[in-house]
């Protein structure tokens, strides 16, 4: 295909955003990078699927568990398949946003099933806090100690037979 083409492809993608057609544009701009993976607007191409699926969270308020992920898949994708991209240092941000309301969320859930007395299902949210964010353990606090005891009280639960 001809260099106009090509970036006919691409600028019709924005285009296509700009309209209100966001599944679209993402599409066009998946297919773009795809199709083109050594191109010079690859990685734009690439960023703007990100940045759409990021927007489209942010319109939300970070109210669905579900297009957080989505959007956490869509930039850690982005920053794998393009490391030294000029586009990188913000994807790394909004990434960081995304995990960091992910990890509000789940302390938020912690506190409150902690609050109703359902242990039980804190113990849950401090065991995904565990698994996601790994580096909670290395700060002091009482959210470690409680990820500590959630982690403890897996563990034990999980063992068969008698111990030694």
């Amino acid at each position: 295909q001809s260099e106009e083409g090509i970036q006919a492809h691409y600028y019709l993608a924005l285009a296509q955003e700009k309209a209100g057609n966001k599944k679209e544009a993402m599409a066009m701009h998946e297919d773009f990078t795809e199709s083109y993976p050594k191109h010079e607007l690859a990685d734009d191409a690439g960023y703007q699927v990100a940045y759409i699926a990021y927007k489209e969270w942010k319109a939300m308020r970070g109210d669905s568990p579900h297009q957080r992920e989505a959007t956490a898949t869509a930039l850690s994708w982005f920053l794998t398949r393009y490391p030294e991209s000029d586009k990188a240092a913000l994807a790394r941000s909004c990434l960081v946003e995304v995990r960091t309301a992910e990890q509000l969320e789940l302390m938020n859930l912690a506190n409150y099933y902690e609050q109703r007395r359902d242990a039980k299902a804190a113990k849950v949210y401090y065991q995904q806090m565990a698994l996601k964010f790994p580096q909670l353990l290395e700060q002091e606090g009482a959210l470690k100690e409680k990820i500590l005891q959630a982690l403890k009280e897996t563990s034990q639960a999980e063992q068969v037979g008698p111990t030694r």
